[in-house]
């Protein structure tokens, strides 16, 4: 008995003979379709069918991060003495009016971990969007206008 097995490996499928090569005759053949990867929004478009688990997996991530970042600071100031044991107290402090102080006198150890703590909480990033190509070209896209 002498057999060959021909395989046939596509992109989106696998096809497969068994030949018995002394009578020259096909045993069995088949072939196995696997689905698309992409889900077709319409012509044009294509859409991962995992996009919406990986939206939410860095939603997750980003949220767990920004308040790991939060913890490690609010741990450091206090370990600083920049935090009061009474969060109360520190969290009555006005970020802005002490930003605006810090410009014409020095802040005590509290006021400045309160003030860090505020722009931690704070952090991010505007986007770069560019607006449209016509006489606004280059200029940084701040939202829909308000109408």
């Amino acid at each position: 008995m002498n057999y060959t097995l021909g395989l046939d490996l596509g992109t989106n499928s696998i096809g497969w003979a068994l030949v018995d090569s002394e009578k020259k005759e096909i045993i069995d053949a088949g072939v196995r379709v696997f689905p698309e990867g992409v889900d077709k929004i319409n012509s044009e478009k294509e859409a991962s069918r995992n996009q919406v688990r990986r939206t939410a997996r860095q939603a997750r991530r980003q949220n767990e991060r920004r308040k790991m970042r939060r913890r490690q600071l609010r741990s450091l100031i206090k370990n600083l003495g920049m935090m009061p044991d009474d969060p109360g107290v520190f969290f009555a402090l006005n970020p802005y009016e002490l930003r605006k102080k810090a410009l014409y006198e020095k802040l005590s150890l509290i006021e400045l971990g309160r003030v860090l703590d505020h722009l931690n909480s704070r952090r991010g990033f505007k986007s770069n969007r560019k607006a449209k190509k016509d006489k606004e070209e280059g200029k940084i896209f701040d939202g829909m206008p308000k109408e």
